[in-house]
């Protein structure tokens, strides 16, 4: 600490005396007693001094160990969260084999297209959920609705609806894919109000939905069935064009039908690849939330 004695008692001598990092100022002449006090004060505020860097210390230190903790925590639970999904995918593809292909492409399709039409960031780790886990209420169907070998009646297509609302009640019971339970309950929804299973038409359909339902029939129309063949990316496109307004949101179409084919071609040749990097025991079929594919 500095403590100045000065007998010049004006403005730029105090001035001066701050600046130069002076703890206190006395005037001559001064006094022993005066000349005590004023050790005895900048001895205090350099106690004070040190605390408080001692605190700050402390503080950064407490706060460095802190986001160590909370980056294990989230690398943990980022963990978790994808063993639960993969598990849940695996499951389904016991019940529908081919199921868990379909769901990576579609995610992948899905959050592509999601930054197309500025689909919120903040919202897209729950459509990616919804994304790859929106046919998970199959597990609820039976043999007959999932392995029926030809084209279904208008009958059995009604009863497998149901595998919407199956999964929003699967969802709803984790607590981290409860925020996607509702898009995987209205992905089958349609923009004139024919679709299930609430009957919303337009805007009342999350957008997430609208997303999803576009890049899901992509997959369908392009994945084959066991009473048709794989069709093209250009049927697909025209299928889908021609369902604007009626099973799709126009503004949506509009945007898909501007993405080149081969992107779609693109994304699905690198899901499957990775798919085969996982089967070959290394790690990657189920990708980190907030993936980018664009």
């Amino acid at each position: 600490g500095l403590i100045l004695i000065t007998g010049r008692a004006n403005s730029d001598t105090f001035i001066d005396a701050i600046r130069s990092g002076v703890d206190d100022l006395l005037l001559k002449p001064v006094s022993l007693a005066a000349l005590r006090e004023s050790v005895s004060r900048t001895f205090a505020r350099l106690d004070e001094k040190r605390a408080q860097l001692s605190q700050l210390h402390h503080f950064a230190e407490d706060l460095l160990q802190l986001r160590t903790r909370l980056a294990d925590s989230n690398q943990n639970f980022n963990r978790v969260e994808r063993t639960v999904v993969e598990a849940m995918l695996e499951a389904l593809e016991v019940r529908e084999p081919g199921s868990y292909m379909h769901s990576l492409r579609v995610q992948a399709y899905t959050i592509y297209f999601a930054h197309a039409v500025g689909y919120p960031e903040s919202l897209l780790p729950q459509l990616e959920r919804a994304a790859i886990l929106h046919d998970i209420g199959k597990i609820g169907l039976s043999d007959l609705q999932i392995f029926k070998p030809d084209a279904m009646s208008s009958t059995e297509h009604e009863r497998t609806h149901q595998h919407t609302i199956f999964g929003e009640q699967i969802l709803s019971r984790i607590p981290f894919l409860r925020p996607s339970a509702l898009i995987v309950r209205q992905h089958h929804e349609r923009f004139d109000g024919a679709g299930y299973p609430d009957g919303l038409s337009g805007e009342q359909i999350p957008l997430g939905a609208r997303i999803f339902s576009i890049v899901d029939t992509l997959d369908a129309i392009t994945t084959g069935r066991p009473y048709r063949p794989a069709l093209s990316l250009q049927h697909a496109l025209n299928e889908i064009l021609r369902g604007a307004g009626s099973q799709f949101d126009p503004r949506l179409t509009e945007i898909f039908a501007r993405i080149p084919l081969s992107t779609w071609h693109d994304l699905r040749t690198r899901v499957e690849q990775r798919r085969l990097t996982h089967n070959s025991g290394q790690p990657g079929a189920v990708p980190e939330l907030a993936h980018r594919n664009h």
